[in-house]
């Protein structure tokens, strides 16, 4: 093990398990194995190979072939992990394919590494946005704005957050007073008696038929219909 022959020790503990199996050949094996898994990834570790790799991903990026730009932003990553810019533009690659979940774990290793890199705040309101969580996507463009305050993608990602929780203010508004419509004595009444006039004119397989729900059920009021009545009979009418 100090000639850091970990291939060679790996290949020797599991032969001599195969005669002895014992917990101390075992963990021998288990630490001979990661130490061989860590200098093939330190051997692999280049900045100049990492550089061109995250070339060929920006320039998949900008001809939009996103499948193909994560995996050279990964293969860049694998080559110089502690590269935060890496994390981001893999994370804006992930949330143009629509996988938010990835571009947000992207962005907090950006963080990790340099929480003063502007720009990756931009990309994670950006994927808040895109999930609804508006909360969480102001945060992030406020924390962004504060280290780049002229940035106008987090300010164009702000105004367009805002507006989303506005209609969606307004959205439950109109639910709420819906709710409320349908506790008013008036239009229970209103409600019930429509149902009863369905039932005299079509006949409650026809309103069953008309409104999809059994009889006896509360109509919702944005789709409130009140139907034709059919026209009596002449004799009935004259007599």
């Amino acid at each position: 093990m100090k000639s850091k022959e970990y291939s060679k020790a790996v290949e020797a503990y599991r032969s001599s398990l195969t005669e002895d199996r014992t917990a101390q050949t075992l963990e021998l094996l288990k630490k001979a194995e990661k130490a061989q898994e860590e200098k093939i990834k330190n051997e692999y570790l280049s900045p100049e190979k990492s550089l061109e790799a995250k070339e060929r991903g920006n320039e998949h990026f900008r001809n939009q072939k996103y499948p193909e730009s994560i995996q050279e932003y990964s293969e860049a990553i694998k080559r110089n992990p502690g590269d935060h810019t890496l994390y981001s533009n893999r994370a804006a690659s992930y949330t143009k394919l629509g996988e938010y979940m990835y571009a947000l774990r992207d962005c907090d290793e950006c963080i990790k590494i340099n929480p003063n890199f502007a720009k990756v705040y931009s990309r994670k309101g950006t994927a808040h946005y895109f999930m609804k969580e508006y909360e969480k996507a102001l945060e992030a463009y406020d924390k962004g704005m504060k280290l780049d305050p002229s940035n106008t993608e987090m300010e164009e990602g702000t105004q367009r957050v805002m507006e989303a929780m506005r209609k969606q203010r307004q959205s439950g508004n109109s639910e709420e007073a819906r709710q409320q419509a349908m506790k008013n004595p008036e239009i229970i009444a209103i409600l019930q008696f429509t149902r009863t006039l369905c039932c005299r004119s079509y006949g409650a397989s026809n309103y069953v038929h008309l409104h999809g729900r059994p009889i006896g059920s509360r109509l919702q009021w944005k789709s409130l219909r009140l139907p034709f009545s059919r026209p009596r009979d002449k004799r009935s009418i004259q007599r």
